[in-house]
């Protein structure tokens, strides 16, 4: 079973040899005259009246492009606006903070993992709430019953 399998000299894409695919989808993005991902952040790092923490975010989310990657860190993620959801102590809270999140995820301004990470996290807490509220109806039907039968 000589040369069957495994590393070849020669073969294999040679180094610096651009990805087609990623090629021609920026090429693409040149013609229509829209710009790249990259240069986007980096007018938006650029822009007068942004907040600090919004350059930082977007000078943080450019920096793949132009610098190698030392470890296997998670990308930085973009964060535009931070918001509040506020206190949620009722099932309807949880579900209006659902909706905020969801307004955030329309706009742009969240990372579609934070925010299946924070509905997760609200969807539990109506169930809890909701479960709680089962509970304390059917204790206060079976103390009704109690009381009727005497």
């Amino acid at each position: 079973m000589a040369g069957n399998g495994g590393k070849r000299e020669g073969a294999g894409r040679k180094a610096g040899v651009p990805n087609k695919d990623r090629q021609s989808a920026a090429d693409a993005l040149i013609a229509s005259g829209q710009k790249l991902p990259h240069e986007r952040l980096l007018d938006l790092a650029d822009k007068d009246g942004v907040l600090d923490s919004v350059k930082a975010s977007a000078l943080a989310a450019a920096a793949p492009y132009f610098a190698p990657k030392f470890s296997p860190l998670p990308a930085p993620q973009l964060n535009l606006d931070p918001f509040e959801l506020g206190s949620i102590t009722t099932a309807a809270a949880a579900m209006e903070a659902v909706g905020v999140v969801a307004q955030r995820i329309a706009a742009g301004t969240l990372d579609l993992a934070v925010a299946n990470a924070l509905i997760s996290a609200l969807r539990v807490i109506v169930e809890i709430h909701s479960s709680t509220e089962l509970e304390r109806k059917i204790d206060l039907l079976e103390a009704n019953i109690k009381a009727i039968q005497g």
